[in-house]
């Protein structure tokens, strides 16, 4: 299981927001290259960027730190927030940055999805899932799908447009260090992705609970600032 470091970008700083929530945001380092510095430096051997203007607007604001950061460490990177067409995905890549997540997007064109994991591969194509009170959200989290879709609808749609790589998170556990949703992880588990859990991962035992679960990875947030030693020693069992 893969360990992944989160460095929500706002503003041009490394952020955390509470369940999503634009107006409770934490600024831990008004520095976001130096922040993954740090992580690259306790052995992170791949970081999760997510651009929250871009996610919000649909225009991505800070690509200048994002490639800032891919120029100066030399560990993967997988960027999402706002990418909204196949002319940002191919940007991105042919700037090095080694997985591209889509949200909104694929949540609402399958068409877009499929074309991209063909173009550009589903080793490049990475889709954030992210659920409030079993809802769907887009938009920076902000939004609610309105296709009318299940869930289950939705998943065997990603799984027939080639798929891979799937990111699930439960909003209202995301940023308030209270455990990931391990009920609804299992529940995704079952449809074959290659599964990143995010949302409320804060302990050993967390790590440990997910690793026996068999996720390909987990997105760590708020734990990784707030306890300083706790990247190296979850690194360590992973």
């Amino acid at each position: 299981m893969i360990i992944i470091p989160a460095i929500d970008l706002l503003d041009g700083k490394a952020v955390r927001l509470k369940q999503g929530q634009y107006n409770q945001k934490i600024v831990y380092n008004k520095n976001p290259v130096d922040q993954a510095l740090k992580f690259a430096r306790q052995g992170a051997r791949c970081l999760h960027l997510v651009d929250l203007d871009g996610a919000r607007t649909g225009r991505m604001k800070n690509l200048a730190v994002i490639l800032q950061i891919k120029n100066q460490t030399n560990i993967p990177l997988q960027v999402g927030g706002g990418i909204r067409s196949q002319k940002q995905i191919k940007i991105l890549l042919g700037q090095g940055i080694d997985r591209v997540i889509l949200g909104t997007k694929a949540l609402t064109s399958q068409t877009f999805l499929s074309a991209a994991i063909k173009h550009f591969g589903a080793e490049k194509i990475m889709v954030s899932l992210d659920i409030k009170n079993n809802q769907p959200m887009i938009k920076g989290w902000q939004a609610k799908t309105r296709n009318g879709m299940s869930l289950q609808n939705i998943l065997l749609k990603f799984k027939s447009a080639g798929l891979q790589y799937l990111i699930y998170t439960d909003i209202l556990k995301d940023g308030m260090m209270s455990s990931p949703n391990f009920d609804g992880i299992k529940n995704l588990q079952k449809y074959g992705f290659d599964l990143i859990a995010s949302g409320g991962v804060s302990t050993i035992k967390n790590i440990k609970r997910l690793k026996r679960i068999g996720v390909y990875g987990c997105i760590v947030g708020r734990a990784v600032y707030e306890k300083p030693r706790f990247l190296k020693q979850i690194l360590s069992i992973s």
